[in-house]
């Protein structure tokens, strides 16, 4: 269950960030989670209450955007959706290429008091 871990580092970014800009509470932030870091979005939510009890965090509203995986070729250049790490080129059926989106984890919004 890595979404415990990746909660916990959200949420001390969100402290830091809060800290940083002077608020006293996180009202409502988004991240943007890629399909491909295999995150389970209602899990993740519920981890994210659990590690921002005690913070500023703490009752903060949490949107999370999916960002669909997606690759390039490094033999042809094709761009192509992916739904995993091991892939074939749709193309040219070249094994594995470069992930182009879907791995990310960003702190996209914060809005506090």
């Amino acid at each position: 269950m890595h979404e415990l871990a990746l909660a916990q580092n959200v949420v001390q970014i969100l402290c830091e960030e809060a800290g940083r800009h002077g608020l006293d509470r996180v009202n409502a932030f988004k991240l943007r989670v890629g399909e491909l870091r295999a995150v389970v979005p209602e899990l993740l939510e519920t981890c994210l209450d659990i590690a921002g009890r005690g913070t500023v965090v703490e009752g903060a509203r949490v949107k999370l955007e999916t960002v669909a995986g997606e690759a390039r070729c490094t033999s042809c250049g094709e761009r192509f959706p992916v739904a995993e790490l091991l892939f074939l080129c749709p193309r040219c059926d070249s094994p594995g290429g470069e992930i182009t989106a879907g791995q990310e984890l960003t702190l996209v919004e914060l809005e506090g008091d």
